[in-house]
């Protein structure tokens, strides 16, 4: 194989561990995959950082044990120095609710059982998965919906971010058109959970995606 196209494949080998790491949903592999790409870290930090969203404790322990081989940067470190959370009781309630468009039954939970737990999930939710960064907030939603998709999310948690998408200027028909990807990457289970969250968002009148029609 020659050098180039020896090089080429390598590439394509750590954009689809960076993919596989973020939507993983085993720490064991999360750590493998991570430690696979690790010869492209500018490749693997970024899935691992947005995974995190999902599965912060899988992220920090990849950090922890060093798999990347880099230290954390300014960029990142600028987590730690700018986006102090001083709001509690119902003021950081909502604040979690304009920074998203929304907030889930999961976060009052959070917010009852330990503030302070609140405040840094808050924190670095607003950073990694609010602040744009190298993406917009229309692509990250988008890439939210996509990956909840693909691991079978509850269709009402895809909703969620499917009105939020909307609002950072999502339309319908690329959000339907991303929900057809699930037949794709995930068979026909997540093809019926893309079309019903895309239902339960734009037609509410229409049927679920689930229900048997027996009659013609």
């Amino acid at each position: 194989m020659d050098e180039h196209l020896s090089a080429m494949v390598g590439k394509l080998a750590n954009v689809r561990n960076a993919f596989c790491v973020a939507i993983t949903s085993d720490a064991a592999m999360v750590c493998a995959m991570a430690f696979a790409c690790s010869s492209d870290a500018k490749l693997t930090r970024p899935a691992i950082m947005y995974s995190s969203i999902v599965f912060p404790t899988f992220a920090r322990m990849t950090f922890e044990l060093g798999f990347l081989g880099t230290k954390p940067t300014a960029e990142y470190r600028e987590m730690a120095d700018d986006t102090q959370i001083e709001e509690t009781g119902d003021d950081l309630l909502a604040r979690a609710h304009e920074s998203r468009g929304f907030h889930l039954g999961v976060h009052e939970i959070m917010h009852g059982a330990d503030q302070e737990y609140m405040q840094h999930y808050q924190r670095w939710l607003e950073f990694a998965n609010i602040k744009e960064r190298h993406l917009d907030k229309k692509t990250k939603q988008i890439v939210h919906v996509a990956v909840d998709i693909a691991r079978n999310a509850n269709p009402d948690h895809i909703k969620a971010h499917m009105i939020a998408g909307v609002k950072a200027g999502v339309s319908e028909e690329e959000f339907f058109e991303v929900a057809t990807l699930g037949f794709i990457l995930g068979g026909t289970t997540s093809l019926l959970l893309g079309m019903e969250a895309w239902r339960r968002t734009f037609r509410p009148d229409q049927k679920p995606a689930w229900e048997l029609i027996e009659e013609g």
